[in-house]
């Protein structure tokens, strides 16, 4: 395994709105995913508050603890309760998103084809890269990071000729609870909050106005893919099982007419960082136990996450069932609200007393 050092601040919400990407791109109405039902502007804004409130329990406990993780201040009994949580927490957020990616390559791409082998291989290789350390995922993500902001550019400028002001609805045409509740499902599969919690340790620098930067060009990005969707394809993106990836099929560009293909490229680049980082997490966990080692721990991670994929994937309606906002939002809570809230309020008493 490659020697860890701290990364930048910079670097690390980079990885993380990398993480995050995945989630938009992989974005699907026809699964229960948030964002288009009301007015989209508006969800989007609700979205982007639940998301920051979400975020404030995290920010409080790194500032009170800068050098340790949940994990590392509860007591003894706790700590090893907490440390089951979150490897179950992202571990069970790899094998969706790996899962939906399985299900895009077998509904879309190859429908006719067996690719359980290109899952374990995906898996493998995640998990080789989870090996490698936070340090070496980053280098990779910089390269990872601008390779997707090109390909996505490329993408919105060939359709941007292709929107129609009447696909766009007026505002407050639905209710304001619709909005409410769609930005609501779309905050609550935000896990990289949780992974924060474990990835601030490891960081230097100034982590506050690196997060406004990273929050602000997530809102803005977040925005202008929506403004795009709605404006090229209106209420046609509702039916599609992934909008985003069929707003490229109809994206062409001279002599390269398959940007589709970019797509699939940023999905596979979003996946890669975000699946080897939550078993990076997830491993450096399982090692707390005695009976889990290097190799064990990887492997438990490997067979877990190839296994829960295979079973997610296995039909839409299973898929649609573990991928469900009800269920990410009691995680997301749980692992980025309730336990590093609690943790700092135990923290204060103890001082007190």
């Amino acid at each position: 395994m490659i020697r860890e050092t701290k990364i930048g601040s910079g670097q690390l919400f980079a990885l993380l709105y990398l993480c995050r990407m995945l989630t938009t791109v992989t974005f699907s109405p026809l699964l229960g995913d948030g964002l288009l039902n009301g007015d989209f502007t508006f969800n989007i804004v609700f979205a982007l508050v639940f998301i920051l409130v979400l975020c404030i329990p995290s920010a409080l406990f790194r500032k009170r603890f800068p050098e340790c993780t949940p994990v590392s201040v509860a007591d003894k009994k706790m700590s090893d309760v907490i440390s089951v949580f979150y490897i179950f927490l992202f571990l069970f957020s790899v094998s969706v998103s790996v899962s939906r990616f399985f299900i895009f390559l077998t509904s879309v791409i190859y429908p006719e084809k067996e690719m359980g082998l290109f899952l374990v291989v995906a898996v493998l290789v995640c998990c080789y890269c989870a090996y490698l350390g936070i340090e070496a995922l980053f280098r990779g993500n910089v390269i990872l990071l601008c390779i997707t902001a090109f390909g996505v550019a490329v993408i919105l400028y060939t359709v941007a000729g292709k929107i129609d002001i009447y696909n766009f609805e007026p505002l407050l045409f639905h209710p304001l609870t619709d909005s409410v509740k769609s930005g609501f499902l779309a905050a609550a599969r935000t896990v990289e909050i949780s992974a924060f919690l474990f990835l601030a340790e490891k960081t230097r620098g100034k982590i506050k106005k690196a997060f406004i930067i990273a929050f602000s060009v997530f809102a803005v990005n977040l925005f202008i893919l929506f403004f795009f969707l709605n404006g090229v394809s209106g209420e046609f993106a509702e039916t599609q099982l992934f909008p985003f990836y069929s707003l490229a099929v109809i994206a062409k560009f001279p002599f390269f007419e398959r940007l589709d293909a970019v797509i699939t490229a940023v999905w596979i680049f979003s996946i890669l960082i975000k699946c080897s980082v939550f078993i990076n997490i997830s491993r450096e966990q399982l090692k707390r136990f005695s009976f889990m080692n290097n190799k064990r721990s990887l492997g438990f991670c490997f067979i877990s996450v190839c296994a829960l994929s295979l079973i997610f994937s296995y039909n839409l309606g299973i898929h649609k069932a573990v991928s469900s906002p009800y269920i990410f939002i009691v995680f997301t809570v749980l692992g980025s609200v309730v336990i590093p809230l609690v943790e700092v309020i135990k923290n204060k008493r103890i001082l007190r007393i």
